[in-house]
């Protein structure tokens, strides 16, 4: 799912890495996405939301890297199990949840320069055959 809206160049994008991607809950879960720019700016900013069923988008981090020094500014709604992480080479962002729990289960959207493009992964949970629960990515 990608959405383009007025405000910036067609080259600029948001892509998730996998649409389908598992691990056991405890462990710490990455969502990928792949991001482009049609130009260089010196200031990349990209952001996460986090959707549950039946609710509005929540702000959960922006990041940015302005020269050499990147920066995170999290949602006091969020605890530190929720990071954030910025490649400018190759242009990967990332967001980390730290032992992951059913409740973390929801649609993720990777946004650049604030919900102009967004990119959508949904975190599902479910209990496996042994007991144990595990999250699918789609």
């Amino acid at each position: 799912f990608l959405l383009l809206l007025p405000g910036l160049s067609d080259g600029d994008e948001v892509h998730p890495w996998k649409h389908v991607q598992t691990s056991e809950e405890t462990h710490e879960t990455r969502i990928y996405c792949n991001y482009s720019l049609t130009n260089n700016a010196a200031s990349k900013y990209l952001y996460w939301y986090q959707q549950k069923a039946m609710n509005n988008p929540r702000y959960i981090l922006q990041l940015y890297k302005a020269s050499s020094s990147a920066n995170l500014i999290r949602s006091e709604e969020f605890d530190g199990r929720y990071t954030g992480h910025l490649n400018t080479s190759p242009r990967i962002t990332y967001l980390s949840i730290t032992n992951t729990q059913l409740s973390d289960s929801a649609f993720y959207y990777c946004a650049l320069s604030s919900t102009i493009i967004l990119s959508k992964v949904q975190l599902l949970t479910k209990t496996s055959e042994h007991g144990k629960c595990k999250r699918y990515l789609h």
